[in-house]
């Protein structure tokens, strides 16, 4: 869009929508309008000056999914991904560790949470019943398969075609089904509070504004793949949520199915592929275990100990999930008769999510991603002045990284910073664009300089 063009869009309804998150995030001096050269579309800017290490704003997401090979490794609250301290089963035989070794090391103070189920038993767990029910008014309530028995339903399927092809279709469902919830009266979110009239098109036109390229144009694509490989998994996908929901809502609300279009999903997988936010939650037990004194005999033997449970704990997890008498059970039932994962255009193999994890971590972090309707306005910078970090859930805490003046455009970096120019510049084309912030410019001046001496 031309600056003009997006000023006149970014009214009435568009504005609403980021008035009511800015709104829900606390009112932070913020605004979010046309983006300041060379970046294009959309940007936030500070309405105040922001000191070094100064919190901006929180932000929670409005759909979030954990990586499935993520799932046996990190047991979290299925809504806020809170750890979930009393199914961290090396707790239990690092005690046994402690008093067999008669250490003097002391065990950390986790918070202990309750886990609630969910309402049918299908295998998601909650650290609160305000999760839980959370969960189920925003998407749960659609897309749960507690209830079913039957391995052929729509659901499941859909579900399993997510995991063997592309995860970024269960994050696309569970948009969806906000939509669905929000004009059925059964989900009424904070920012949506100044709307009057909601309608499923009213969603649609909001959405074609604020994300304007197909998912066929926006993932990578891997190299025995083409396009015509990513339109067929695309349309199978929809075509499984359309039966789906159509199955789960009442005849009366199957009508709202009709902004469920091949465009509009195509849409939405671009919108959420260019601006989803990945989520890491650093593990309470590595973050004790990181506190001990380094090089120390103790630190040593328990993460040698921590990394043997961590990988047997896998097993123990899985096997547990594949006999839970659930249709959460059938799922993964299902899906072991299969080898591999094809992992078509997903941005992260699951084998080497698992091994990278595992060779960095004792115990492995939280990994996931959501939409953070304001953090997903923010344009690019190697420069940045902010940075985005996770504490004990899913709240995306923003800090001015570097003193931010009043009517500047706050920028984050998509990629490592710190990285060479050229992994920089390599990793950002799959943003589809070139960085000419003031670090990559002066770089390139100074390598060239350098390429010509």
């Amino acid at each position: 869009f031309y600056p003009g063009q997006l000023r006149r869009q970014m009214q009435g309804p568009i504005q609403a929508y980021y008035a009511g998150h800015i709104a829900e995030a606390g009112n932070p001096a913020i605004s979010v309008r046309p983006a300041s050269p060379p970046h294009e579309g959309k940007g936030v800017f500070a309405e105040r000056d922001y000191a070094v290490g100064e919190l901006i704003f929180t932000e929670r997401p409005i759909i979030s999914l954990q990586h499935t090979a993520n799932r046996f490794k990190a047991p979290v609250c299925s809504f806020c991904f809170r750890f979930l301290t009393n199914q961290l089963n090396p707790l239990e035989l690092l005690n046994y560790y402690q008093q067999l070794a008669a250490s003097s090391l002391s065990l950390p103070t986790l918070e202990s949470k309750d886990v609630v189920p969910c309402f049918h038993n299908c295998g998601e767990k909650y650290c609160s019943f305000a999760c839980r029910d959370e969960a189920y008014r925003r998407h749960h309530n659609l897309l749960c398969v507690g209830p079913l028995t039957d391995e052929t339903h729509a659901l499941v399927r859909f579900k399993l075609h997510a995991i063997r092809t592309n995860e970024l279709f269960l994050l696309a469902a569970q948009f969806a089904t906000v939509i669905l919830n929000i004009v059925r009266g059964s989900f009424q979110p904070f920012w949506m509070r100044s709307y009057t009239t909601i309608t499923p098109d009213m969603f649609m036109q909001l959405f074609l504004v604020l994300h304007k390229r197909p998912w066929p144009e926006v993932v990578i694509i891997e190299k025995d793949m083409g396009s015509h490989d990513i339109t067929k998994i695309m349309a199978e996908s929809l075509a499984l949520l359309q039966e789906a929901l159509f199955l789960q809502l009442p005849p009366d609300q199957r009508p709202l199915l009709s902004f469920l279009t091949a465009d509009f999903f195509s849409l939405v997988l671009g919108g959420l592929d260019s601006n989803d936010n990945a989520i890491d939650i650093k593990n309470p037990l590595q973050e004790w275990l990181e506190s001990l004194p380094q090089n120390s005999q103790e630190k040593e033997m328990l993460s040698n100990l921590a990394n043997e449970v961590s990988r047997l704990d896998v097993g123990v997890q899985h096997d547990h999930a594949m006999n839970e008498d659930d249709s959460e059970g059938m799922l993964e039932d299902k899906l072991s008769e299969d080898e591999e994962l094809d992992d078509i255009g997903s941005d992260v193999d699951a084998e080497d999510m698992v091994s990278s994890e595992s060779s960095s971590a004792s115990f492995p972090s939280f990994d996931g991603l959501g939409l953070f309707p304001l953090g997903s306005c923010f344009n690019h910078s190697c420069s940045p002045n902010l940075l985005v970090k996770f504490s004990k859930d899913n709240t995306a805490h923003v800090i001015a990284h570097s003193p931010i003046r009043k009517g500047e455009e706050l920028l984050h970096s998509y990629v490592n910073y710190e990285a060479p120019i050229e992994e920089r510049q390599k990793q950002l084309r799959e943003y589809g664009f070139k960085c000419v912030c003031s670090k990559c410019t002066t770089e390139t001046l100074s390598l060239g300089q350098t390429n010509v001496k």
